[in-house]
């Protein structure tokens, strides 16, 4: 599973359990910075395979 389908399940299972619209933009934002940072600082990309 690609990391970009965790972060997708995880928002859904928020949006189930009734996470507020700001909670939901909050953690987009979040996930948002995640990807920057680990295709700029890391070079992981959504096609790369690597050991965390």
């Amino acid at each position: 599973m690609l990391l970009e389908d965790v972060l997708d399940e995880y928002l859904f299972h928020c949006m189930a359990r009734g996470f507020t619209k700001k909670t939901m933009t909050n953690k987009r934002q979040e996930y948002k910075q995640l990807r920057i940072y680990l295709k700029e600082k890391r070079a992981i990309t959504a096609g790369s395979h690597h050991s965390f």
